[in-house]
């Protein structure tokens, strides 16, 4: 009997999970390094002064 959708995906995570180790902390950028990088929809350095 095949298997299940779901227990095909539950091994499939289990497999990925034991093949990534955990990064270290300096390794993770922080939400406010990235929305740092990203250029400012609203244009202009006015928008960045307010922000």
């Amino acid at each position: 009997m095949p298997s299940s959708l779901i227990g095909v995906l539950q091994r499939h995570c289990e497999v990925i999970d034991s093949a990534c180790s955990d990064p270290e902390p300096q390794q993770i950028t922080s939400l406010a390094e990235i929305l740092g990088r990203i250029p400012d929809p609203r244009g202009g350095s006015e928008a960045a002064a307010t922000a």
